[in-house]
């Protein structure tokens, strides 16, 4: 099935924020040849060249603890309601001027790397980088809005990035990744929130640089 076509997905969710692709990966190439993994804030959709592999590493993966989350692993059904859910839920993201990235190699990325891959749309206002994922500000939605569909999918390095509006969501919290003021503090037992809201600065200040990195 060159190119992944017929393949049916598997839902992998309900794990960290800041989990590697190479990670996942790694889990489900135990099981059998993974043809390839579309990564989104949260979940993934793995495509297994083989429907009995795939089977095998739903039975096992699915609720494994990785960190201190359980996994969801089940499959996608192709066109089929969890898929449909879930990239309904994103193609209606309405567009912002904050971006939401992830998924690049945190070992070798740099804030310089991230400026320089998104340069040439707009003026970048703030960006918050922390671990594998980062926020960026743009100073229009119009700009962050070019960058998103120039840049989602793309190479940097190694790595597939995947790049998203940072959306705010039913009861005030939005999707995306990074810590709160107060650091790793917080309810014991549950995962930092991956969302952090963004201070606005006055016009004028100049770029404000955040890499948290390995923190």
């Amino acid at each position: 099935m060159p190119g992944g076509e017929g393949i049916q997905p598997i839902y992998c969710g309900n794990f960290e924020y800041d989990l590697h692709m190479r990670e996942i990966e790694r889990m489900f190439d135990q099981y059998g040849r993974v043809d390839h993994i579309a990564m989104k804030t949260g979940f993934a959709f793995v495509y297994m060249e083989d429907e009995r592999d795939g089977n095998d590493a739903i039975r096992d993966l699915n609720g494994k603890q990785v960190g201190r989350r359980a996994l969801k692993v089940q499959w996608a059904k192709g066109a089929g309601p969890t898929k449909a859910k879930e990239d309904k839920r994103f193609d209606q993201s309405k567009p912002t001027d904050t971006l939401f990235i992830c998924n690049f190699d945190q070992r070798i990325t740099r804030y310089s790397d991230l400026e320089s891959h998104f340069s040439g749309f707009g003026r970048v206002m703030r960006v918050h980088m922390k671990r594998n994922f980062a926020f960026m500000e743009f100073d229009s939605v119009g700009a962050a809005q070019a960058a998103l569909e120039a840049r989602d999918q793309t190479r940097m390095g190694q790595a597939v990035i995947t790049v998203q509006y940072n959306v705010e969501e039913a009861g005030g919290g939005r999707h995306g990744g990074g810590e709160g003021r107060g650091g790793r503090g917080g309810s014991p037992g549950r995962s930092a929130s991956p969302a952090r809201r963004l201070e606005r600065r006055s016009e004028g200040r100049s770029p404000r640089r955040e890499d948290r990195r390995g923190g």
